[in-house]
């Protein structure tokens, strides 16, 4: 089922309750990687202001002295601040994870903040824990069940520790204005994060604009573009897929006959058309123009492909009460299994479509992504780099020469290749990535029997990790930003003294 934002502000408080619990399901990851940075920020505050605190409070008390307590919340803030640093660097930590260490911290936070304002001063009054109850709910970004949690257990903990450690007049006091903190950190929570959510809401909506096509208000083209790569690096080598590229025949003359309203009008008919037929978890945009483009993966969903093509021919002679015979032609490229690249395919799909409008109009033309015999001329590059631009600045470099399959990870380009390592003919490696490095990759790869023959060409910004890499089994070296005539020399340099 796809999430819905409900995209309305106002006073209404089960309005404001949903958009929040949506906004902490679908803004998980960012949520996450916020959290991180805040938690490396308070780590160093932290870890300074408990050094200006102690400083202070020696020139004005003569003869006070940091307790053990300060002391060992000096030295937890460094050490946060040392596992915030690998976190925030680590990008292979699961949100859970982060989850779970920024709660963490939140606790003993507040403990340390307790114990320094109770056992080692019990004849002063609360610094620290009441002003501490009022920010600490926007620190982290929390769900409020998770707020009222954290702010309850603190608030009961300090009213342990200062009955325990204090006289009864100061325990009155610091409960009191505790107390104070405690019930106007609901009043902050609640303004801060209705802040976040309308933020969030807005730009989902910016989002949702700049992915739609502004008639049909199915997705556009650079959004189609963009969800068909997202699924094309996630597919399985068994799992079937499929492009459809179509477009409604002779739409000048619909436009120049019945005018630009009308043939508004078709196109808008068209999209309900393919929205009805093909499921949301599928591609569905509108490529330009007239062109539509659909992409569907999944064996079910390609093998009655034709069936949902005959489906659409028959649809699009209804669209305006069927009184132009309004028709469209369909072509198509399937790949049953194993390796694709989708710019070979649309090529395929296109080429089908033109087939279609020149032999009859109306028709469709399914082609299978191995009648062009695409995979046995074309040889196989694999691209592994985590910047989308520099993996497509790359493969326009070499896409007349191989059949390209792209990767934004380490670990799915590795299984790929392992799982398909007798038709790859080089390999761009890009060294330093998110997760698994190129580096480890690179040894993983000349360590295995079957791979280890294939060439790898390295691409770093950093030229002193060369030797590190042709020591690793590298066959070159691309250095960025990339310089078209001299990634083509070394690549087909490297695939030369392979072969």
């Amino acid at each position: 089922m796809e999430d819905k934002i409900t995209y309305r502000f106002g006073s209404d408080l089960k309005k404001r309750v949903e958009n929040m619990e949506l906004y902490f399901k679908l803004a998980e990851v960012d949520i996450s990687r916020t959290n991180i940075r805040i938690f490396l920020a308070l780590s160093i505050v932290s870890s300074i202001s408990i050094v200006l605190i102690s400083l202070i409070t020696m020139l004005m008390l003569p003869g006070w002295g940091p307790s053990i307590y300060h002391k060992a919340f000096f030295i937890c803030a460094n050490i946060s601040v040392l596992v915030a640093v690998f976190i925030y660097r680590c990008k292979s930590v699961k949100v859970i994870g982060q989850k779970i260490i920024c709660s963490v911290f939140a606790i003993l936070f507040a403990l340390f903040l307790i114990l320094i304002d109770t056992i080692p001063s019990p004849g002063n009054s609360q610094i620290f824990v009441g002003l501490f109850l009022v920010i600490a709910p926007v620190i982290f970004i929390i769900p409020p069940e998770e707020m009222v949690l954290y702010q309850l257990v603190s608030f009961i903990f300090f009213i342990i520790m200062t009955s325990a450690f204090k006289g009864i007049e100061l325990v009155k006091t610091d409960i009191l204005s505790t107390f104070i903190g405690f019930l106007t950190s609901f009043i902050v929570y609640g303004i801060v994060m209705n802040m976040r959510v309308e933020e969030f809401i807005q730009k989902q909506i910016y989002k949702k604009m700049s992915e739609s096509d502004s008639l049909t208000g199915i997705s556009n083209r650079h959004a189609c573009k963009s969800r068909i790569e997202d699924l094309m690096l996630n597919r399985k080598n068994e799992e079937a897929c499929a492009v459809l590229m179509m477009d409604a025949d002779d739409f000048k003359n619909i436009n120049d006959t019945l005018g630009h309203s009308m043939g508004d009008k078709v196109l808008i008919a068209i999209a309900g058309i393919l929205k009805n037929i093909f499921c949301t978890t599928e591609v569905i945009g509108r490529y330009g123009g007239d062109e539509f483009i659909v992409f569907l993966t999944g064996n079910e969903a390609v093998n009655n492909i034709e069936l949902r093509c005959h489906y659409i021919e028959e649809q699009m002679k209804k669209i305006l009460d069927g009184r132009f015979g309004i028709t469209c032609s369909i072509g198509g490229c399937v790949v049953k299994s194993g390796m694709a690249d989708i710019e070979k395919m649309m090529r395929v799909a296109d080429t089908a479509l033109y087939e279609s409008k020149a032999f009859k109009k109306g028709t469709s033309i399914i082609r299978q992504y191995d009648d062009e015999s695409i995979k046995n001329v074309m040889p196989v590059m694999i691209i592994v780099d985590d910047i989308q631009i520099d993996r497509e600045v790359m493969a326009f470099q070499f896409e007349d020469d191989f059949s390209i399959v792209k990767f934004d990870c380490g670990e799915k380009a590795l299984g790929y290749i392992k799982d398909n390592y007798m038709d790859i003919s080089i390999i761009l490696l890009d060294m330093i990535m998110p997760g698994m490095s190129g580096e480890e990759v690179l040894k993983q790869l000349k360590a295995d029997v079957h791979t280890g023959a294939i060439p790898v060409v390295v691409i770093s910004a950093d030229d002193s990790m060369e030797e590190t890499a042709l020591e690793c089994g590298a066959a070159d070296m691309i250095i960025k930003p990339i310089v078209p005539a001299v990634t083509r020399l070394r690549v087909f340099n490297a695939i030369g003294r392979a072969i």
